[in-house]
């Protein structure tokens, strides 16, 4: 959470725990700014890999707005 935190700060996180079907991840991460601005998303079976997915794709939505050719 540490690095979520410092990569992509003044976001808020929420991080879950759970499955409603058996074949989805058992984590999920997001990072949000405000209530519903999702900046980027992760899941996984392993609760440090849907952090790190969460922030790679927040991280990327920052710097796409100029990446379209």
């Amino acid at each position: 959470i540490a690095f979520a935190e410092t990569m992509v700060p003044a976001a808020f996180w929420l991080m879950s725990k759970g499955r409603t079907r058996a074949t989805e991840p058992l984590y999920a991460f997001q990072l949000l700014f405000g209530t519903d601005n999702v900046l980027g998303e992760g899941e996984s079976n392993r609760d440090h890999d849907a952090i790190i997915l969460a922030t790679l794709r927040a991280l990327r939505i920052k710097g796409d707005h100029n990446d379209e050719a």
